[in-house]
């Protein structure tokens, strides 16, 4: 007995070999592409809103601190002590998990957070003359790039690097690094939910098709039903067609 063509049983069970089942899995294809497309382009714009809120907030909070940064009675730098208010406004991220960090003209550190503890964020040389001529720079740097001194949690960190434009102060570099967690999860989070109700939605959709097919066929089915049934020689044989159906 002739063994079973394994092809040729993947085949009839994947409903390739049927026209409804064909058009299922073309159904299946095209919605499927045209959803995880969607899906991808959702998550893009998503993400893309969220970093560019994210690095809008941290430009306000350098400049923030810019405005509060002066000098005192012997020329020293000093920060104006933010209020409670300022620290808990709404903001991609807590203020106060925030690290500050000031630098003068040759990249010099002068004065840190009490969170930063010894560490330093970093702004290498090739980085300096960058910042010189733009003013502002952003980098996403990872904690493991950060001094473990510090009070550095693991995770990204969106950095940003401003130079101080302010009359009767000199030349003074403004680095804040804010923690991307919350960010992170929100995107984590969405990834799932796609994740979840993407593959759902094409079983959803293979199971509509199923159902759609099977009736957009019936009159074909009972055609073929009705041939089946009648007598061995189809010379004069008539079936009934529906009526106002192809």
């Amino acid at each position: 007995m002739p063994s079973a063509n394994p092809e040729h049983s993947l085949t009839r069970f994947l409903g390739f070999k049927s026209v409804r089942g064909r058009l299922i899995w073309m159904l299946v294809g095209v919605f499927g592409c045209a959803l995880a497309g969607m899906a991808y382009l959702s998550y893009w714009i998503f993400a893309r809103t969220q970093h560019s809120n994210f690095d809008t907030d941290l430009y306000n909070h350098a400049v923030d601190v810019a405005q509060a940064t002066g000098l005192d009675f012997f020329g020293d730098v000093v920060v104006q002590p933010f209020t409670d208010l300022e620290m808990t406004r709404k903001s991609a991220y807590p203020l106060f998990r925030s690290f500050m960090q000031i630098r003068d003209h040759d990249g010099r550190v002068l004065a840190r957070s009490g969170n930063l503890l010894t560490a330093t964020l970093p702004l290498t040389a090739a980085e300096l003359p960058e910042l010189k001529r733009k003013g502002l720079i952003f980098a996403t740097i990872p904690s493991d790039r950060l001094p473990k001194s510090g009070g550095i949690r693991p995770g990204s960190y969106r950095l940003v690097s401003y130079v101080v434009q302010k009359p009767g102060i000199p030349f003074l570099i403004i680095q804040i690094a804010a923690p991307l967690t919350t960010l992170e999860q929100s995107e984590a989070q969405l990834a799932r939910l796609y994740a979840i109700t993407v593959p759902f939605t094409m079983i959803l959709a293979a199971l509509s098709g199923l159902f759609l097919t099977r009736r957009a066929l019936a009159p074909v089915a009972a055609m073929v039903k009705e041939v089946k049934a009648g007598p061995e020689s189809k010379i004069g044989f008539r079936i009934e067609v529906p009526q106002g159906d192809e």
